[in-house]
């Protein structure tokens, strides 16, 4: 019986070693890539103003991340009596995307005239980095 030459193996023991080389290295750049924006991310949106006036949420936040843009910005409004209730801010006037380093404002009304205990605001492409503020 005859078995393949040592060279024919030693090349495509190469070859198959460089090709999953090149998928590890492809999926760990993709990984490592997306690790890092959820990171910095992280930190990126903060509330600036907050006031509820007979019925409506004025909200002013800010995207401090230098190079992210910002969307699918959506506000949870928290009440007393632990209720909640969704709001999609570029519906009430709020940049959506937000760029980097700008501000917006968000005028919520709501059919609700109890002022509510807290507000919680999100990106959809920043799950991490939502940010919680309660009303004075």
């Amino acid at each position: 019986m005859k078995g393949i030459s040592p060279l024919i193996a030693a090349v495509l023991l190469i070859v198959f070693t460089m090709a999953i080389a090149g998928i590890l290295a492809t999926w760990a750049t993709q990984f490592a890539t997306g690790q890092l924006e959820q990171s910095t991310c992280g930190l990126a949106l903060t509330i600036e103003n907050l006031r509820f006036e007979s019925g409506t949420v004025i909200v002013a936040f800010r995207n401090n991340d230098p190079k992210v843009n910002l969307t699918g910005l959506s506000a949870t409004l928290t009440y007393p009596d632990l209720t909640t209730s969704n709001y999609f801010l570029n519906t009430y006037g709020a940049n959506d995307p937000l760029p980097p380093l700008f501000s917006t404002t968000a005028r919520i009304n709501t059919t609700i005239t109890t002022k509510p205990q807290k507000i919680m605001v999100v990106a959809q492409n920043c799950p991490k980095g939502s940010v919680t503020r309660t009303f004075d």
